[in-house]
């Protein structure tokens, strides 16, 4: 049974990965389209995006914090 649970959201996280999403769309425009610069942009997205939001959950048994969707979890 949950007795608690709040989720927070990083807005400063998200309102960084907007301009940093549209820099790396147009360094890759003005660049040419390279498949191998998009795997660490994508790779750089993907990790800043997983901090967007942090959800905390207490019930009986645990203490739960989970970044984002889910990749960043802890159990206490």
């Amino acid at each position: 049974m949950v007795k608690y649970q709040h989720t927070q959201a990083g807005y400063l996280m998200i309102f960084v990965l907007v301009p940093v999403a549209v820099l790396y769309v147009i360094v890759l425009s003005q660049a040419g389209f390279d498949p191998v610069a998009l795997i660490p942009m994508a790779l750089v997205l993907a990790v800043v995006g997983s901090f967007a939001t942090l959800t905390v959950t207490i019930d009986d048994q645990w203490l739960k914090v989970k970044f984002g969707y889910g990749i960043y979890s802890s159990f206490c």
